[in-house]
């Protein structure tokens, strides 16, 4: 294993309770070389911007395992969308005759009266 590799560890945030991915360098402690991420999208972009940065290369098993957890967080956000919600016409309407009638603003003289 090469000692300094581009790696992607899940960690705690400090400022909430949420787990964060942390994306650094191993064996180098320079700020710009690292970063924190919500998504593995984000950290598989950072983990890249790195590479490009720095020129060490990515960690493969840090690599596969953000590509599974994306392809994971992404499928059920596909399944919950429906294709096209139906119209559906109530039973005691003639379905010609479909435009809703226009609310008018009532006056204080008006509302009075009644």
């Amino acid at each position: 294993m090469e000692k300094n590799v581009i790696i992607a560890e899940m960690v705690q945030s400090i400022k909430s309770s949420n787990q964060v991915w942390h994306v650094h360098v191993t064996g180098i402690d320079n700020p710009e070389l690292q970063g924190y991420c919500k998504q593995p999208l984000a950290a598989i972009r950072l983990a890249f911007i790195l590479k490009q940065r720095s020129g060490y290369m990515i960690s493969g098993t840090s690599l596969q395992t953000l590509q599974q957890l994306y392809k994971a967080s992404k499928q059920p956000a596909e399944v919950k969308q429906p294709a096209e919600p139906e119209a559906t016409v109530p039973a005691g309407s003639p379905e010609g005759d479909s435009t809703p009638a226009k609310k008018t603003r009532r006056t204080k003289r008006e509302k009075a009266a009644q």
